[in-house]
């Protein structure tokens, strides 16, 4: 299946005014974060993104059942990707063993993590990561 495309905006920005037309991409994975041709593709399309003009982006990660070690680099890769370009990336909705992960690994030091994605949307930007831990 791999990932789904869901264009939103966010609510406001850490000064209050509306982000730009077109607001944070929410890529939502269905499936293991994990070694493989997916991750790289998932990757690919981050890239692309970015190269179109998108600069915030939302992981929803509701339906992913798993994470590997794998999994973990391809989420610090990415938000390398996107904090280079200027650019935020949260994960929302972690939940059983990628949240065990992110949390053993202490990648909730690093990620803005939220319970949902509409907490993700409604936290506005650039606060700091630490204060955000709504799935933990």
């Amino acid at each position: 299946m791999g990932i789904m495309t869901i264009h939103k905006s966010w609510q406001c920005s850490a000064a209050g005014a509306p982000e730009p037309v077109g607001g944070p991409r929410i890529l939502q994975f269905d499936h293991r974060l994990t070694f493989g041709r997916e991750c790289e593709r998932h990757y690919q399309e981050l890239r692309n993104h970015i190269e179109q003009g998108t600069r915030h982006f939302i992981f929803d990660l509701r339906l992913a059942p798993d994470m590997d070690s794998a999994g973990v680099g391809f989420l610090v890769m990415c938000l390398t990707t996107v904090r280079r370009a200027g650019g935020e990336l949260r994960l929302a909705a972690a939940s059983g063993r990628v949240l065990y992960v992110l949390l053993i690994t202490r990648l909730d030091t690093v990620f803005p993590i939220y319970g949902s994605v509409g907490e993700a949307l409604q936290a506005g930007l650039a606060t700091d990561p630490r204060s955000r831990r709504g799935a933990a």
